[in-house]
Formats: structure tokens, sequence, C-alpha cells
């Protein structure tokens, strides 16, 4: 190491998603969706993590829910990282409550 850094470049494996994930992908892309060459700002669309019915990746999303509730290894990850990750969304309200 000269002058504090590493002359070393670190080699990362590509990720290749499996013919599982792949069939679930939608037509179009996330950046397609975010607007991405737009010229008028616009808030980002939701790509996941909300209701998967009305979003161009949600199956993709229940696929990565069902997938984490099948490894329970991968629950204690994401504990120690602040209780995050997928899980089963909660059941929608029968009534709306203003």
């Amino acid at each position: 190491m000269i002058g504090g850094t590493s002359s070393m470049k670190r080699v990362r494996e590509t990720y290749t998603p499996s013919a599982e994930q792949r069939a679930l992908m939608p037509d179009v892309s996330g950046n397609s969706i975010n607007g991405l060459g737009e010229q008028a700002k616009r808030r980002p669309t939701q790509i996941y993590w909300h209701r998967p019915e009305a979003l161009a990746f949600g199956r993709m999303q229940e696929w990565m829910v069902e997938n984490y509730n099948r490894h329970p290894l991968l629950h204690d990850i994401y504990r120690r990282a602040g209780d995050r990750g997928p899980r089963k969304p909660d059941a929608v309200a029968a009534t709306r409550v203003e």
C-alpha cells in the first residue's frame, strides 16, 4: 500500500438472476418507469415495496417476499440491520377510517 491507498482493484462477480426471477421481470425497465431522460421534473414511481397489484415489478416483489420467508437464515441478516427486509404485508383494512 502506498500513500494509504491500495493499488489492487476489488473484482466483483456479476449477479445473474435465476430463470424463475427473469420470467417475472416486466417488459418495462425501472429507468423507463422513473423517467430516465425525461425533461420535466416529477416524483419517481414506485417499483418495489408497495401493493404488488399496482406495480410493474409486483410479481417479482411477491416472489422476493416468498423466497425470503422460505429461508429463515435470511431473517437474522435483516434483523441485525435494524429489523429490515421483505415480509408479508399486513392485510388491507375492510373499511377506510378517515
